[in-house]
């Protein structure tokens, strides 16, 4: 139909003007999905300008023009130019409203079949009155005003006060029409936050329940039509409301007149276009989630999932707000907080995907800030009813607007990198930020409670078609990514091809080399085994003597008390000391010292006959040799064999007091395992009957039982 309507241009290319009389600005929203047709015929829509009487100019370029910009452009790009286009005139339009004065709408000479007008002007307003048509069958009630409508009644001055949120008016309004119209229609909007409505003295519509203070007032958000035959050729309209529970109260959107089925239309295509939002930003996000189910490492398909998912749910609390027209019952102050949260996380998650897609760009510090503000926000509207959160909301709306000047300085530095797919990612947030910008001007407290803003901003919930945009654009910044991945895909299947030709000679050539790295592999295993055992012996022997040390002495007893505790076996020690050993290195040299421990060591080693017998160097000139199943008696005699073989090698020794060779004291203690004694108790008893051997003289023995009672010592000399 649209393309009908056009008009050829002038044979030279010049711009031909196309002209709609009474083509409401909300149609033109429509026009988004004309574009595939406009561009197969011979003249092309370019942007259109609303003059103040709500007639839409268009501007139409030839056939010559227009392949001249398409080649300069390119047609994605004129595309998403001609969305973006299109979105700000649907923005800064002008609806058709009816011809009116101060509480009167002439609509007389009004074509109602043709389209809804907005009932938007002065009506008459009374303040602290619920007021019914029966009040005003004998005359105009006192405390009447005229009050501009649509608007919050925030800040109207009723005689000496200036108006809060909270309270409760009566609006009227009369509407002069053909006496032969026939069913007409009000398309209703939510009004904050109840009221009641009546059309000739009959109620016809109402939402919630009307009160004069908070505890008789029931808020619900609720649009709705209302169908009235006209009683005469003047329509009254009057309309309790009631607000305790919103920061503003009044009519804050048109009211719509139209003949019943154009309002049942324009009723039925929001609820369409509000539910293809739903669906379509639902199921992007739903599939953006499994895909992240199956790529856990790109977070921003996860926070793309979950942006589309807010964003659609939040469809359903606004416009239409079919989710009310599901649940009729449901919570005002729940489905509230539902609306308010979706909008607040929903700013928090868009700056974490542009975090994940532009980690170099989005700071650390911003997303810290944006989750704090959130957190702060979501708090107040979890924990606070919606007559305190909503007083707060526009600072958030600020904020958000804060986030978006932030994230469009983000999207310039990253347009002069020109990566690929970004200049699309970066027209789709644009048009993202352009209807989110408008949807919180359009619920802003500057719109509701200031007349001079409410032409600026008709139309609300445009975020979610901006957001539809935003969609569409990343999708195709995916497509160029999985494009580029499959083309990646289809380089290594060739070169895998040529590999696999080849495959037989590579895998032999390959098993060589991985039986000699094998061969290798063992070689250096063996020997790193036989270097730790060395190590491990290393760390068991002393270096000097080639005897065990103290370490493995110490397990070696522990070892032997144990088995002979539960064998009931007794267990000896001897420790062997060598006399005057100091004056033995100060007068021959520690070289000589050296050599003089190693022959006391092989002697020791020599005089224990058994394998469980062990010789170790306890530390210094000390030595012990520990005899497992050796009874106090067999103890000593291994003692006097020791101190013998020592004594008959004959060491030079010329300081000795005593002898003029290098001769040894030994204490011998022997001990049964039992609960009383300990290891220790051996070894301290054998320490101290070598020291008594040498205070008796040295060269000598000195043997104990440990346990036994009134402890037998028995000297050798």
């Amino acid at each position: 139909m649209l393309a009908a309507l056009l008009r050829r241009s002038g044979s030279h290319g010049a711009h031909g003007i196309m002209v709609m009389d009474n083509w409401r600005v909300d149609h033109i929203a429509h026009m988004t999905f004309l574009w595939g047709d406009l561009t197969k015929t011979d003249n092309l829509v370019l942007p259109f300008t609303t003059s103040a009487d709500g007639v839409v100019a268009m501007y139409v370029l030839s056939e010559q023009s227009r392949a001249f910009w398409m080649a300069r452009t390119g047609w994605s790009k004129v595309s998403i130019c001609i969305g973006l286009l299109l979105v700000i005139g649907l923005l800064t339009g002008t609806p058709h409203t009816l011809a009116s004065a101060p509480g009167f709408f002439d609509g007389r000479e009004q074509d109602l079949a043709g389209g809804l007008v907005n009932l938007d002007g002065h009506w008459e307003f009374y303040w602290d009155q619920l007021l019914e048509p029966a009040d005003f069958a004998h005359g105009i009630p006192e405390g009447g005003e005229y009050v501009a409508v649509p608007g919050a009644w925030n800040g109207y001055h009723i005689g000496e006060q200036d108006l809060l949120g909270q309270g409760y008016g009566t609006y009227r309004v009369q509407i002069q029409v053909d006496h032969n119209q026939s069913l007409l229609g009000l398309r209703l909007p939510r009004i904050l936050t109840a009221y009641r409505l009546w059309v000739d003295g009959g109620e016809v519509a109402g939402a919630g329940r009307v009160g004069r203070n908070r505890s008789e007032v029931t808020p619900q958000y609720l649009t709705q039509q209302a169908f009235f035959y006209p009683s005469g050729s003047t329509v009254e309209l009057v309309i309790q409301v009631s607000n305790f529970h919103h920061r503003s109260g009044g009519i804050l959107e048109s009211i719509q007149l139209g003949t019943a089925d154009s309002v049942q239309a324009a009723t039925k295509r929001s609820l369409a276009y509000d539910l293809f939002l739903f669906g379509s930003l639902v199921i992007m996000g739903v599939y953006h989630l499994v895909l992240f189910l199956y790529r856990r490492s790109e977070w921003p398909l996860l926070y793309f999932g979950l942006f589309c998912v807010l964003v659609g749910l939040r469809t359903l609390f606004v416009g239409q707000i079919f989710f009310t027209q599901l649940f009729p019952a449901v919570n005002w102050e729940l489905a509230h907080k539902a609306q308010t949260l979706t909008y607040y996380l929903g700013v928090h998650v868009i700056i974490l995907f542009f975090k994940g897609v532009f980690p170099t760009y989005v700071s650390g510090h911003t997303v810290r800030v944006s989750a704090w503000v959130v957190s702060i926000f979501s708090a107040s509207v979890l924990l606070l009813p919606a007559r305190y959160f909503t007083i707060a909301n526009p600072v958030f709306q600020v904020f958000t607007l804060l986030v978006i000047g932030c994230i469009i300085g983000v999207l310039a530095r990253v347009a002069k990198g020109r990566e690929r797919g970004t200049a699309y990612l970066v027209l789709g947030a644009a048009l993202l930020f352009l209807t989110v910008a408008h949807d919180i001007l359009f619920l802003s407290i500057l719109r509701s409670d200031h007349q001079a803003f409410q032409n600026i901003a008709r139309t609300g919930n445009l975020s979610a078609l901006g957001m539809l945009g935003f969609v569409f654009t990343h999708s195709l910044v995916l497509a160029i990514k999985y494009s580029q991945a499959f083309h990646r895909n289809e380089e290594l299947a060739s070169e895998l091809a040529a590999i696999n030709e080849n495959l037989e000679t590579t895998v032999q050539r390959r098993t060589k080399d991985l039986q000699a790295a094998n061969s290798r592999v063992k070689e250096q295993k063996r020997a790193l085994e036989e270097a730790n055992h060395s190590l491990a012996m290393l760390s068991l022997k002393d270096p000097l003597t080639e005897l065990w040390n103290r370490r493995h002495f110490e397990e070696a007893l522990a070892t032997e008390w144990k088995r002979s505790l539960r064998r009931g076996e007794s267990l000896a020690l001897i420790f062997i000391d060598i006399d005057e050993f100091k004056a033995f290195n100060d007068q021959y040299g520690h070289r000589a010292g050296d050599e003089c421990l190693i022959r006391v060591a092989q002697s020791l080693r020599g005089a224990l006959k058994r394998t469980g017998d062990i010789a170790v160097r306890y530390g210094g000139e000390e030595f012990v040799a520990l005899l497992p199943m050796t009874a106090n008696s067999g103890a000593a005699e291994v003692a006097e064999a020791i101190r013998y073989r020592i004594g008959d090698l004959r060491i030079p020794q010329a300081c000795s007091v005593q002898e003029k060779f290098v001769t040894v004291s030994l204490g011998v203690a022997s001990a049964v395992p039992n609960g009383d004694c300990s290891p220790e108790d051996l070894i301290t008893a054998a320490d101290r009957a070598m020291y008594k051997a040498k205070q008796k003289g040295k060269n000598r023995m000195e043997t104990v039982v440990v346990g036994a009672v009134g402890s037998m010592l028995v000297r050798h000399s």
